[in-house]
């Protein structure tokens, strides 16, 4: 599971820059769907790492979850 873990890690810089550009330099204009669908990988990957990594407690299948309602949301976004 390190290559999961390498992936997550690298989403949270992409996200993490995404935030300071738009809050900084310039807006950005992203359709939502866009957003949705970024926040459900996110989201489904961490859910899928918590899991494997056998952590106790509700979290991982939670994000998973958030991630299917993200889908959701995008899919009746672009319908």
């Amino acid at each position: 599971m390190k290559i999961l873990k390498k992936v997550n890690i690298m989403l949270a810089i992409i996200s993490l820059s995404l935030v300071i550009y738009h809050i900084f330099i310039e807006n950005i204009h992203a359709p939502d769907y866009a957003l949705f669908f970024y926040l459900s990988v996110v989201f489904l990957l961490n859910g899928i790492e918590l899991i494997k990594e056998g952590n106790k407690g509700w979290a991982g299948y939670v994000q998973i979850v958030v991630a299917m309602v993200c889908s959701v949301a995008a899919i009746s976004d672009l319908l």
